[in-house]
């Protein structure tokens, strides 16, 4: 009995594992690799593969449809994205108020 709720735990924690969604849409079905964009600290961006708009604003929210609204620290953005999914592979630096960083989604078996 031990092992069959051992089993159904992992089994349910596998499938709640961390998401983000960009304007209702789950990038982690869509996308291996994202690239944030992050304009004077204040505007943020995520890059998914999507047809890109820059001048539409983004929603963002986790798993749990808990809203992230992006506050100017570019670190709450970052931790937002590490938080739900996804790790740091670098950035990209086009001068000092415009910055791009790369991340990968992280494998499930991590979790």
């Amino acid at each position: 009995m031990k092992k069959i709720v051992l089993i159904f735990i992992l089994l349910f924690t596998y499938n709640s594992y961390s998401q983000i969604f960009v304007d209702d849409v789950n990038i982690n079905e869509k996308a291996e690799y994202i690239q944030l964009y992050i304009f004077h600290a204040k505007k943020i961006y995520i890059d998914y593969g999507q047809k890109p708009n820059f001048l539409r604003k983004q929603t963002f929210k986790n798993k749990d449809s808990l809203i992230f609204t992006p506050t100017g620290s570019k670190m709450a953005t970052i931790n937002f994205i590490t938080n739900n999914g996804y790790e740091y592979v670098e950035a990209i630096v086009q001068d000092i108020s415009d910055v791009k960083y790369i991340f990968k989604r992280k494998s499930e078996s991590k979790e």
